[in-house]
C-alpha cells in the first residue's frame, strides 16, 4: 500500500510503500479505510471452491430481537436482517454455506433490480405524496405492509428454478454462489 512519506522532506520522497500481510494490525485498518489511508498498489486474491448458498427468510415479532443478533451474527455466514418497526417484526434471512453437491438451481432475482412499469411507480410515489400531505399514517402503515406482503410471498426475488413453473415456490432457495449473490436473470 502506498501511503503519505512520515520523513522530515530530507530524502524528497512524498510517498512510501509498506507492505501488508494477514496477521499485520494494521490490515484491518486498510481493509476498513481504504483509500484513506493511501493508495492500494498490489493485491493479492485467495480463490475459493464453487459452494452453493441456502436462503430461507423467517419472519418473527420483535419482541427481544436485539438479543438475538450476536447469536445470530455468530451461526449465519451471509445472513441478514430487516426491522420493521412500525409492524413489530423482524424478517431473518438465514443464509448458510452448503456443498457444490447440494441438490437445487435457485437464483436472485430481486424485483427491486428490476425494470418497472412506469404507471407503477408513478401510482405508489402520488400515493405515498397523499398519504403525506394529508397526514394519514394508517394509509402509511397500511401501504408499507402491503409492500412487505409482497416481497415476503414473492420470496424477495429468490426463484427455485428447478420446482415449478412458479417463480418461488418455497424455502430454502438453494443455488450457486454465483447465482445467489448476484441480481438479475441469465439468459
Amino acid at each position: 500500500m502506498v501511503v503519505p512519506s512520515t520523513s522530515a522532506g530530507g530524502d524528497g520522497k512524498y510517498a512510501r510503500v509498506v507492505g501488508l500481510v494477514e496477521g499485520d494490525e494494521d490490515l484491518l485498518a486498510a481493509k476498513v479505510s481504504l483509500g484513506v489511508l493511501g493508495v492500494i498498489s498490489q493485491v493479492t486474491l485467495q480463490l475459493e471452491p464453487m459452494f452453493k448458498r441456502s436462503i430461507t427468510n423467517r419472519v418473527e415479532g420483535d419482541d427481544g430481537f436485539e438479543n438475538q443478533i450476536t447469536a445470530f451474527g455468530s451461526v449465519t455466514e451471509f445472513g441478514d436482517i430487516s426491522w420493521y418497526p412500525s409492524q413489530g417484526r423482524v424478517i431473518f434471512r438465514d443464509d448458510f454455506k452448503v456443498p457444490i453437491t447440494t441438490t437445487g438451481n435457485g437464483l436472485n432475482d430481486f424485483t427491486g433490480f428490476r425494470a418497472q412499469p412506469r404507471l407503477l411507480i408513478e401510482g405508489i410515489r402520488t400515493t405515498e405524496e397523499l398519504l403525506e400531505v394529508t397526514h394519514n399514517p394508517s394509509g402509511k402503515c397500511v401501504l408499507s405492509k402491503g409492500q412487505v406482503a409482497v416481497l415476503l410471498e414473492s420470496g424477495f426475488g429468490l426463484k427455485n428454478r428447478d420446482a415449478s413453473l412458479l417463480d418461488f415456490t418455497r424455502y430454502p432457495v438453494i443455488g450457486n454462489q454465483s447465482d445467489m449473490q448476484t441480481s438479475g436473470i441469465l439468459a
